[in-house]
């Protein structure tokens, strides 16, 4: 009994795609219809509808139409291509992953910065990733000296400052020495066109405190304002 042949919007209705899309790959050469009867009408049979469906499942994979063809005409594992592409598919989401995470960071920075209290719920520790002088300029050569990941300028920054020395520090995910306890702080921002001016606006509070974590406000640079923001963490009493 020979098989009976469907039309091609009978296709696509099943295959959840448009009668320009199969037209586009047969053009390309991925596939043919079953048979052209001599009014021009498309036939397409199961093996085609198999053909199209594998093909719409490549293109999903973000395979271009060229590797598709090139694919069905070399006729590779398929294992050995979709575990590839699940390989791809993991070190993408990954990426995505850590940009979702610089995202976040950044928000909560923003978010932080137009409330005048951070509240902390738990403890955030943190990582220094360099430590200079309290009267050294941190400057992008001491990025280039350093291991600093590409990101550094996307991530969160906070720096634990002292009298002598600061620490430019990251968010730690295992416990450190240094770390921001649980509690409600108050923001203090200083803001400053020059370190003179910084140093002079941070001098008291380093005269009351041996040591101050400040988280730093980025929207200067990523603005035409290039001012330094930074927020000092007055726990609240």
């Amino acid at each position: 009994m020979p098989e009976k042949l469907v039309t091609i919007s009978t296709l696509a209705r099943l295959l959840k795609t448009t009668n320009h899309t199969i037209r586009y790959y047969e053009d390309e050469g991925l596939f043919k219809p079953a048979e052209i009867a001599p009014n021009g009408y498309r036939k397409y049979g199961m093996s085609q509808a198999y053909q199209l469906s594998f093909i719409l499942f490549l293109r999903q994979l973000d395979f271009s139409v060229a590797s598709i063809k090139q694919i069905l005409q070399t006729n590779p594992s398929v294992t050995d291509l979709l575990l590839a592409k699940k390989i791809a598919i993991q070190t993408e989401r990954h990426r995505l992953e850590q940009l979702e995470k610089i995202l976040d960071d950044q928000l909560n920075i923003h978010q932080s910065s137009a409330s005048p209290t951070l509240k902390v719920a738990t403890p955030i520790y943190l990582q220094s990733v360099k430590r200079l002088p309290i009267d050294y300029d941190f400057g992008i050569t001491e990025i280039m000296d350093g291991n600093w990941n590409p990101d550094f300028i996307l991530r969160k920054l906070y720096y634990v400052i002292t009298p002598d020395y600061y620490d430019i520090c990251i968010v730690s995910t295992k416990p450190t020495s240094q770390k921001i306890a649980p509690g409600e702080y108050q923001l203090t921002p200083i803001k400053a066109s020059s370190a003179e001016s910084f140093d002079q606006q941070l001098a008291p509070y380093l005269k009351n405190q041996k040591r101050i974590i400040a988280l730093e406000d980025r929207r200067g640079f990523l603005t035409a304002n290039s001012n330094l923001v930074i927020h000092l963490l007055i726990q609240k009493t």
